[in-house]
């Protein structure tokens, strides 16, 4: 007799135990660390260009900076590739935020992302207009992604296709598909006003250009 009850308390203490650890601890099974949370979503590097140094902002015309326009565009990308489901991570976050290349290739292989897409504005001393993109590896994603954005930014901005070019960057330290876009050129005026007064359109062609080529 003194056995079954025995027994029965026992029973009785464990139930009490699971349903107050229950209660106190509900997060032991079911929490996720942070970076967990990206696991069903593709991540995507934006290079918010220059300031690699104090001094450096880019090139510059008519009172704009590289890395203003850079930043701005930036920007409206992150929001639009959030918006779609992607996981976006800045190599910086702001004009005070100086990052060298050498940390921009460890914030990218840290991440591993499926994409690297550094955002720039080009400068010519001669007459130049367009837009074009650069890459370090030929073939694969990269260069899917580069020719993407030549036709989309091109077609929608009527800008001149300068096509995709293969050049050694410093990209190249980088493990991930690495783009480079040149969006237009700062000392052309209209290339700058379309820089200026379109970038949530020049955002729509980098995010169409990077999302077609991922999920197809």
């Amino acid at each position: 007799m003194l056995v079954k009850k025995i027994k029965r308390l026992l029973i009785k203490m464990a139930l009490i135990f699971t349903l107050t650890a229950s209660i106190l601890i509900p997060n032991l099974t079911t929490h996720k660390t942070y970076a967990n949370t990206y696991n069903n979503k593709y991540t995507i590097v934006v290079d918010v260009s220059h300031r690699d140094t104090i001094y450096d902002r880019g090139a510059s015309a008519y009172g704009v900076y590289e890395s203003d326009i850079s930043l701005s565009v930036s920007q409206i990308v992150k929001n639009k590739l959030e918006a779609k489901g992607y996981r976006v991570v800045f190599t910086r976050q702001n004009d005070n935020d100086i990052k060298s290349l050498k940390d921009r290739v460890n914030i990218a292989n840290s991440i591993n992302p499926e994409l690297y897409l550094s955002i720039h504005a080009n400068s010519s001393e001669r007459v130049a207009t367009g837009t074009e993109t650069i890459i370090d590896t030929v073939g694969g994603r990269a260069e899917k992604v580069a020719k993407e954005i030549q036709k989309e930014i091109c077609s929608n901005l009527n800008m001149e296709d300068r096509g995709v070019i293969h050049r050694n960057l410093y990209t190249r330290n980088i493990k991930a598909s690495t783009v480079l876009v040149e969006l237009g050129f700062i000392n052309n005026k209209e290339d700058l006003s379309k820089m200026l007064e379109q970038q949530d359109t020049y955002a729509d062609c980098l995010v169409n250009a990077i999302d077609n080529v991922i999920h197809n």
